[in-house]
């Protein structure tokens, strides 16, 4: 029995297989990140980002990789060095779109 094996029905359905991009097969366009919740790789690192003094993620409703990429393009199309994604950052943009 393999580790997905003794996981409920449930906890597979949130937690999908990994599915690894063979050697040389890299997508054109940046991946689409769906994922709601990330998890820091230690209690140290999840200080490290809540005090923002570390990179990393945790909830997409804060940002996630996709929302930082359009956040970058949007800062570099506008001449500028950062950008925020009101609909990533409620909080520091007032809930105006």
């Amino acid at each position: 029995m393999n580790d997905r094996q003794s996981l409920s029905e449930k906890t597979r359905l949130v937690h999908p297989p990994k599915v690894e991009l063979p050697a040389g097969n890299t997508p054109l366009v940046s991946p689409i990140h769906q994922s709601v919740k990330f998890k820091p790789k230690s209690m140290i690192h999840l200080r490290e980002i809540m005090a923002q003094r570390g990179q990393g993620y945790l909830y997409s409703r804060i940002g996630n990789p996709t929302v930082r990429e359009l956040e970058l393009t949007l800062a570099e199309l506008q001449g500028r060095d950062d950008a925020l994604s009101p609909t990533a950052h409620r909080e520091e943009s007032g809930g105006v779109v």
